[in-house]
């Protein structure tokens, strides 16, 4: 990764957290910030792991920044909203991230 895309990494963090949206609803999407990152952190350590079992968790676990998706969803439309995206996304993800065999890619 460039030095130039980090630093756009950084400034789209920065934004995140100071947007009006994110600073009127912390309490509620700062704690998934957190644990999303350690999740996707898990996934990107266990995607090659010789151990079969820590290589479907990391397939699963990589699609966990859908859980921001989610509360945004939730905070905006309300439960029966978020349950509407959740399924749909999840769907979307799969096609997305597996080749035709099922196989992550």
């Amino acid at each position: 990764m460039s030095a130039e895309a980090i630093l756009e990494t950084f400034i789209m963090a920065a934004l995140l957290f100071n947007c009006a949206f994110f600073v009127q609803h912390r309490a509620m999407l700062f704690p998934i910030v957190l644990t999303v990152t350690n999740m996707y952190a898990d996934s990107v350590a266990w995607e090659k792991s010789p151990q079969k079992h820590r290589r479907t968790m990391a397939d699963v676990m990589r699609t966990c920044g859908d859980e921001m998706t989610f509360m945004v969803a939730l905070i905006c439309g309300g439960w029966q909203h978020m349950r509407t995206l959740s399924p749909e996304i999840r769907d979307i993800d799969w096609v997305k991230q597996h080749d035709a065999d099922g196989n992550p890619i």
